[in-house]
């Protein structure tokens, strides 16, 4: 099942948990946002999957990306920055 413990988007959730505690805060900001960009290109491709299959219709949502942005859609995880941040 997708999001389930042992998957590659497990694998993800864990390395930026593990991003976000880090001691030194000051990272690069070109090298961060390239990351970001190739996540939202992985993002945009599994939209097209749910567009493509139909899912997103059974809920009723006229676009599979205004599916995935609803609320009440399961989350495979839910990442929490640190409590303590300096």
């Amino acid at each position: 099942m997708l999001g389930e413990g042992g998957t590659d988007l497990h694998k993800l959730a864990l390395a930026v948990r593990e991003f976000q505690a880090r001691d030194a805060r000051r990272v690069d900001a070109k090298g961060l946002r390239s990351l970001i960009d190739a996540l939202e290109g992985e993002f945009a491709a599994e939209a097209r999957c749910v567009q493509r299959s139909g899912e997103h219709l059974a809920g009723g949502s006229v676009s599979a990306v205004a599916w995935l942005d609803q609320p009440d859609q399961p989350r495979a995880f839910v990442l929490r920055p640190p409590s303590s941040r300096p």
